[in-house]
């Protein structure tokens, strides 16, 4: 008969992303989660919506702004930072937001 502590150390250990980076990219663009902050956002209550404004940091959609890296109109920005939730570039409102530093 088998020890348990035995038994358990056989089992292989709890995987973590190799790509720390590609994971935070995941959480910015699947639609659930504050592109800025990366906090869960809230639910609206009766329907199978995402409320329109982070919580935790204040980030809300931008109308009519663009990504300066995939130019999609998916740009939210909170008071000092923005990021895109589309392609998930993340940083300054002038680093994120096309048009901004036009050339």
């Amino acid at each position: 008969m088998r020890n348990l502590r035995e038994k358990h150390s056989d089992l292989p250990k709890k995987l973590t992303p190799k790509a720390r980076r590609e994971a935070e990219t995941k959480l910015r663009t699947d639609g659930r989660h504050c592109p800025t902050c990366l906090q869960r956002l809230a639910s609206l209550s009766g329907k199978s919506q995402t409320a329109n404004r982070c919580a935790a940091c204040g980030a809300h959609r931008a109308a009519g702004k663009r990504c300066a890296t995939c130019h999609e109109e998916s740009v939210w920005e909170g008071k000092t930072s923005a990021a895109c939730q589309s392609c998930g570039a993340h940083g300054s409102k002038l680093r994120v937001v096309a048009g901004a530093l036009e050339r």
